[in-house]
C-alpha cells in the first residue's frame, strides 16, 4: 500500500533535500548554478535556522520538499516566504504537491 507523510525536515533529510534541489536546478536548466551542499543546508536549516523545511515522504522515501523561512516587513509583520517547492515529477499526479503546499 502507498501512503504519504509530511513531516518537519530533522537532521539526515539534508541529503534527499540537497538531491531535489538539484532536480528542481537541473529542470530550471541552472544545475550549475547550485554550490550548496548538504553539509551547508544542514547549518542553515538546524543550527543556524536560517530556514526551515517540511518534506513529503511517499513509501517512506522523501520524495519532496518545501523549504522557507520567514521575513519582516514594517507594514506587514511577520511573513512567510517560501524560497523552493520541489515534488518528483513522476509522482505528481498523486496529491502529493497539494498535500505539501497546504502544509505550508
Amino acid at each position: 500500500m502507498n501512503s504519504s507523510k509530511i513531516r518537519k525536515a530533522v537532521v539526515g533529510d539534508e541529503h534527499a533535500i540537497i538531491e531535489l534541489i538539484k532536480r528542481l536546478a537541473e529542470f530550471e536548466k541552472a544545475l550549475n548554478e547550485v554550490t550548496n551542499t548538504a553539509e551547508n543546508l544542514r547549518k542553515d536549516l538546524f543550527d543556524e535556522k536560517a530556514c526551515e523545511s517540511i518534506v513529503i515522504e511517499y513509501d517512506s522515501k522523501i520524495v519532496g520538499f518545501a523549504l522557507y523561512y520567514t521575513s519582516y516587513s514594517t507594514w506587514k509583520g511577520q511573513c512567510l516566504y517560501l524560497e523552493d517547492f520541489y515534488v518528483l515529477p513522476e509522482l505528481r499526479s498523486l496529491g502529493l504537491g497539494s498535500k505539501l503546499f497546504d502544509s505550508v
